[in-house]
């Protein structure tokens, strides 16, 4: 019977995350265009966002030299900052340890694939392709840091909070 039990603790883990990452992923690509598209506006551009559920991209109209670089940057170094605060700060109750690894792995990603859009409008030469895998590898290793550090107690429980 305690078997069966840890299986479905297991699972539901899982479930936990598998559901966090499909919501985040599909939330990180929408945020990530509308960040492009607000800044190109705030900066006196425009944009044209072209947006399905996995993958966009956004096409500054009317902006050339630092507005367009800061315009390439806001989308994924806003999406950086976004999942820094859910990590550092929304997301502190044990049960959300999953969540929050979901949320790492986001960070990650967000933070590589941003500074590589902007230094390609900046300096040229970058391949968001591999930026993009980069990026992914990035939020893995984060995530395995994450996990590696985490204390070997149930899952989201930090040893520097006190239960009674």
């Amino acid at each position: 019977m305690a078997r069966h039990s840890e299986t479905r603790k297991k699972l539901l883990s899982l479930t936990d995350f598998l559901t966090a990452f499909f919501v985040f992923s599909l939330v990180t690509v929408a945020f990530h265009e509308y960040l492009h598209a607000t800044v190109a506006k705030l900066l006196g551009g425009s944009a044209v966002v072209h947006y399905n559920f996995f993958s966009g991209y956004a096409v500054p109209v009317g902006l050339e030299g630092w507005k367009l670089v800061l315009t390439a940057f806001a989308g994924g170094v806003g999406c950086f900052l976004l999942f820094l605060y859910f990590f550092l700060w929304w997301l502190e109750e044990p049960n959300d340890y999953y969540v929050r690894l979901a949320c790492l792995y986001w960070l990650g990603t967000q933070l590589v694939y941003g500074l590589a859009e902007g230094l390609k409008f900046w300096i040229g030469g970058i391949d968001l392709q591999l930026a993009s895998i980069l990026g992914s590898l990035f939020g893995v290793v984060l995530v395995l840091l994450f996990i590696e550090k985490s204390p070997k107690q149930k899952p989201g429980l930090r040893s520097s909070r006190k239960f009674l």
